[in-house]
């Protein structure tokens, strides 16, 4: 019987080993574009492993890559129906939705994210892809509802920030605006997001403000669901563009150059900062990042975190800045990583 038992379990062993080989040759060949030889090496490791979700996955992902949408449809829901390892959920229901968007249904694409987000309700990826299906069919406000949800359970998923302020400013919902967009380039690590948010800050701020001559005026922008807090942040900052100057030069004039943008958003930015802090919390003011604003206020960081994102406008005054204020750069990190981040 012991000679049997072995047999058996040396048996299972060596058919695992092959299974794990099949499947990094076809991973090998899946990312080097050889489609077909990657499904054919996964359909071996499948023979092997029938209930394997992860190769099903794998499976629908190879056919996907090669446009073959009703049969990554298929593995994928058989993916779905054996899966029992959560951390396979959002990848499989992420694929799932992907595929029916891409086959334009996006009413079946949301069911798939629903589904898979309802496994896993500590999911980031789930919502921001069905807060990208919404936003795609011009469902603004149920794109910023699945957008709160990512970004709740994600400090640092560049994308989900980056959706938040972008759908934010298509509603007016300014506080959020101000605020997801100034932390964007902070965990942001591709240069053309943290250009995306400081342009957008740079820009809306801009054209709070028109001017003709000597005569100046505010152009408040305009939405039907512009909450009285969210409309006191704009004029604010709109009012402090006409009244404010440097020397002889006034914040509402044409900036010709990059140190002068840098200015601009150095003067501007820490203002937003200290009204979204102030405000008490309601459902226009409370968002994910109003406790990282009011740290910000007080430790008086508000200055420094302005010139560490803004830093890519213009790197020499960020430099000269920091030469100075070295304590204050130190500061912010440490603050940031063990109190707000909680990393060490």
């Amino acid at each position: 019987m012991k000679r049997i038992a072995l047999f058996i379990l040396a048996t299972a062993i060596l058919a695992l080993a092959d299974m794990g080989s099949l499947m990094t040759e076809g991973t090998k060949l899946h990312d080097e574009g050889q489609y077909d030889a990657a499904i054919a090496k996964y359909k071996q490791a499948e023979k092997l492993e029938p209930n394997n979700a992860l190769i099903k996955y794998e499976i629908s992902y190879s056919y996907y890559m090669k446009r073959d949408m009703k049969e990554s449809l298929r593995y994928i829901k058989a993916a779905a129906k054996i899966n029992k390892d959560l951390r396979l959920n959002d990848a499989i229901y992420g694929m799932m939705g992907t595929i029916y968007d891409d086959s334009n249904k996006p009413d079946s694409a949301l069911i798939a994210y629903r589904k898979g987000a309802s496994f896993n309700q500590d999911s980031y990826l789930l919502p921001f892809n069905a807060a990208i299906t919404f936003r795609r069919i011009n469902k603004l406000d149920s794109a910023k509802v699945w957008l709160k949800k990512a970004v709740a359970n994600t400090k640092l998923h560049e994308t989900s920030h980056l959706q938040m302020f972008a759908v934010s400013r298509e509603l007016g919902n300014w506080i959020d605006f101000y605020s997801y967009a100034m932390y964007t380039p902070l965990i942001a690590k591709k240069r053309e997001n943290v250009s995306a948010a400081i342009s957008a800050l740079y820009n809306v701020t801009k054209s709070l403000v028109k001017c003709k001559n000597t005569n100046c005026e505010t152009t408040l922008p305009k939405f039907e669901k512009t909450s009285d807090e969210d409309f006191a942040v704009v004029t604010t900052l709109a009012f402090t563009q006409i009244l404010d100057s440097v020397g002889h030069r006034h914040y509402h004039e044409k900036d010709t150059s990059s140190t002068q943008q840098m200015e601009y958003l150095i003067h501007m930015l820490p203002k937003a900062i200290k009204l979204i802090a102030d405000f008490k919390n309601t459902k226009n003011t409370e968002n994910t990042l109003t406790t990282f604003y009011k740290g910000l206020v007080k430790n008086k960081l508000e200055e420094t975190f302005v010139y560490i994102i803004c830093r890519e406008v213009d790197y020499p005054t960020f430099a000269k800045w920091k030469l100075s204020h070295s304590a204050d750069y130190d500061k912010f990190y440490k603050w940031a990583n063990e109190e707000y981040l909680q990393t060490k």
